[in-house]
């Protein structure tokens, strides 16, 4: 994507506006818009599309923070100084990156894992930022199913994000300090060898009033399922109705590794939020690795922001990303990351770094070329967006 940007010296005035948007950002903006010099509100357009219908450009937030920074950055140049309308989902924010992956392929309900809505005609979401390349089976999945209404991906914004199953450091140490059992190392949840669930809290103490129920999840996604199967033969992991595979989740909100699976006290819990973020993989790293872990998913970005507080639980978290630095957690760490078999579907190794990337609906060039040549330009360094 590098290779496609104009000179640095071309792209100094768009560099300025966004720095001067970020600094606007942090403070109250009286009269409204970020810039001195924007575009009035009265001055600016919506799209029309062949059709003659008119809409503003739809900018995509999924539910983080870093998501947050990014669009409404990008929205706010495309209206201040591109002169267009634009339309942000604050009211039905994204619950991920694939989410966002399926918002600009024009799905109307992209957190519904069960029917996204997807070949509904018009696509009103056009550019999502912040888009992390960390998910090559979806990916595939939509090119598979959509290839009309596949996004185009303008590559990186600039920067790299990285994502882990994190352990709360005091638990590490305590774990350490009781047994030299070193619990940032997969091999040390072995539960023919240990029994590391003991330094964790019970996975019966979570609120479920602050989980998801798993037939709202990704558990209930028949693809994700079926690969689980597929990769691990962990056939007691899923249920089978109609046809169509769910995980198994007795209690209905949390799935047990096989390991555990006939005693939940002897399960560690892994606490993750969207509709499941890495659920698919730490299951399959639980049954290949036998660990007794235990999948819960928050019910809402309050209640994952909350629940790993209590410092009793593995969790999934990124960077960039604030949310969890006062546990001074540690990332799990796995075998070294096998790109050859995550880009299958197998992802027993560690993750790795992802590219965080644009994406723009098929339609945007025709409709705004000047809003997807701003959104291919948009560069952050990844201190800008801490």
């Amino acid at each position: 994507n590098a290779g496609r940007r104009e000179p640095k010296g071309t792209r100094t005035p768009m560099i300025f506006a966004v720095r001067n948007i970020v600094i606007s950002l942090l403070v109250p903006v009286v009269s409204g818009s970020c810039l001195s010099d924007a575009i009035p509100p009265a001055n600016r357009q919506n799209l029309v599309n062949p059709n003659g219908e008119t809409y503003p450009v739809g900018v995509y937030i999924s539910n983080y923070a870093a998501s947050f920074a990014a669009q409404y950055l990008g929205a706010a140049i495309i209206e201040e100084v591109l002169g267009y309308n634009t339309v942000l989902n604050t009211d039905a924010l994204g619950s991920g990156s694939v989410a966002g992956y399926y918002s600009v392929t024009g799905c109307r309900d992209p957190n519904n894992v069960a029917d996204r809505g997807c070949m509904q005609g018009v696509t009103y979401y056009h550019v999502h930022f912040e888009s992390w390349a960390g998910y090559p089976a979806d990916w595939a999945s939509i090119r598979k199913a959509y290839p009309s209404m596949v996004p185009k991906n303008l590559g990186s914004m600039g920067y790299d994000g990285f994502s882990s199953a994190y352990i709360p450091k005091p638990i590490q140490e305590q774990a350490y300090a009781t047994e030299g059992l070193a619990l940032q190392y997969y091999r040390s949840y072995n539960s023919s060898w240990h029994d590391p669930a003991k330094y964790f809290g019970l996975i019966s103490s979570v609120d479920t009033s602050k989980l998801m129920p798993c037939t709202a999840s990704v558990m209930s996604d028949d693809a994700s399922m079926r690969r689980h199967v597929q990769f691990t033969n962990d056939q007691d992991g899923v249920v089978i109705s109609n046809e169509l595979y769910s995980g198994r989740c007795d209690d209905g909100f949390w799935w047990l590794a096989p390991s555990c699976r006939a005693n939940s006290s002897r399960c560690f819990g892994f606490l993750t939020g969207g509709t499941g973020w890495a659920a698919e993989e730490q299951m399959q790293k639980y049954v290949v690795w036998n660990m007794p872990g235990a999948v819960g998913v928050a019910a809402s970005w309050g209640d994952y922001t909350q629940l790993p507080l209590s410092g009793e639980h593995t969790f999934y978290w990124w960077t960039p990303d604030p949310t969890f630095l006062e546990l001074a957690p540690l990332p799990l760490q796995f075998p070294p990351h096998n790109a050859r078999e995550f880009a299958q579907g197998i992802q027993t190794s560690a993750g790795s770094s992802f590219s965080v990337d644009t994406l723009v609906s098929q339609d945007l060039a025709i409709l705004a070329p000047t809003v997807e040549k701003f959104a291919d330009k948009l560069q952050l360094t990844l201190s800008q967006m801490d």
